[in-house]
């Protein structure tokens, strides 16, 4: 009897064993298909490519790092339960076969997890980075195409004054254009870095990069072509004022030699004669700038400035004006010279006649004398 209390309890220890062992297996089961359930909904939000939209990184970056911190967590239920099967294993567990399989489809899946994890951690990056560098690019396409409208007006100025603003403002915009270039350099670095390093979006990063550099390559061929115009711009203008001023000059000292004045008498014509003479010699020693003004509207002409004709017409009114003055000169002078000498003529013929009028009493005396003593 005793023999078979004793049987049926190695039985029972056996059969309780057993069930101790179904029990462990069930609540290894249950907690690895708890995780592998947080595993595989994990991974199916960071396959997501939400990275690709750009709208709140820095919120994606943050639950990213929530997650990785829930990772950690859940790597510490990976290893408990990791040493839970290695036990049962050592144990010879009687579902050994379906534990250690199920826990390397656990193990497999939790890899696939971290690796999943740590490509959405860099794409996020990436994706950050890649924004920052979509700012910067979209800043200087904005400014492109500001600097492109601006550029595309034909306004050059009509006067000296709006010239020279023109060109102090177009030189405030070659400022910001080499300002501008450093920053495309250093974009071009960021997109060689990406390429490089194989970011997700490297081809979209080329072609708006390449676009970027070539939008800049044709604003430095608009920026020199009107700095071009506006240098010929100015050029005109200065040459426009220059000849103004001397069309002035000459058409002041017209009046001088126009009038028809030629004194009352040999003083006042010998006055007019110096005031003549001072003229005359101004209009020599004024001759030099004349003909430097008409050498610069020449070679103006000459390397076919786009306003010639123009250039071509102001030449000759100056020449034209300046030749008349000379003529002017000229006729005034024979005007003053035939003066003198009608006035020294009337002079020599009043100090004859007055000579004369001397001579009369003297001529007139009806005394001859009485004798050749008092003839004499």
């Amino acid at each position: 009897y005793q023999r078979r209390v004793r049987g049926i309890n190695n039985k029972m220890k056996v059969r309780v064993a057993v069930l101790m062992d179904a029990v462990r297996y069930q609540q290894f089961i249950l907690e690895v298909d708890e995780l592998r359930g947080w595993v595989e909904e994990r991974r199916m939000i960071y396959e997501d490519q939400d990275y690709r939209d750009f709208i709140n990184l820095q919120g994606k970056l943050q639950k990213q790092e929530i997650f990785e911190n829930e990772m950690v967590s859940n790597k510490e239920r990976l290893s408990f339960l990791e040493g839970i099967a290695e036990r049962m294993l050592e144990n010879e567990h009687f579902a050994s076969n379906d534990i250690q399989a199920t826990l390397t489809k656990l193990q497999r899946a939790w890899d696939v997890l971290e690796k999943t994890c740590v490509g959405r951690r860099r794409k996020l990056e990436e994706a950050y980075k890649e924004a920052l560098y979509n700012r910067g690019v979209g800043d200087l396409e904005g400014w492109c195409g500001e600097v492109e409208v601006s550029l595309a007006e034909e306004e050059f100025g009509n006067d000296l004054a709006s010239v020279r603003s023109l060109t102090k403002s177009h030189g405030i915009l070659e400022s910001v254009l080499a300002a501008n270039t450093l920053k495309l350099r250093n974009l071009g670095e960021q997109a060689a870095t990406f390429i490089e390093q194989g970011h997700f979006d490297s081809e979209q990063i080329a072609v708006r990069q390449v676009a970027l550099e070539n939008r800049l390559q044709a604003l430095l061929g608009l920026m020199k072509y009107r700095r071009e115009k506006l240098s010929d711009a100015l050029l005109l203008q200065q040459f426009f004022k220059d000849i103004e001023d001397e069309i002035i000059w000459v058409r002041e000292k017209v009046p001088g030699v126009v009038t028809t004045a030629t004194g009352s008498d040999l003083y006042s014509v010998r006055k007019l004669v110096h005031y003549h003479d001072q003229i005359i010699l101004e209009v020599k020693v004024h001759e030099g700038k004349i003909n430097y003004v008409c050498a610069r509207g020449e070679a103006m002409i000459e390397n076919k400035h786009f306003a010639l004709l123009e250039i071509q017409e102001r030449l000759n009114q100056l020449r034209k004006i300046w030749q008349n003055l000379h003529a002017l000169a000229a006729a005034r002078k024979a005007d003053l010279d035939d003066a003198i000498q009608i006035h020294r003529f009337f002079t020599d013929a009043q100090e004859i006649e007055g000579w004369g009028f001397e001579m009369l009493p003297i001529f007139s005396n009806g005394d001859y004398g009485k004798d050749e003593d008092t003839s004499k």
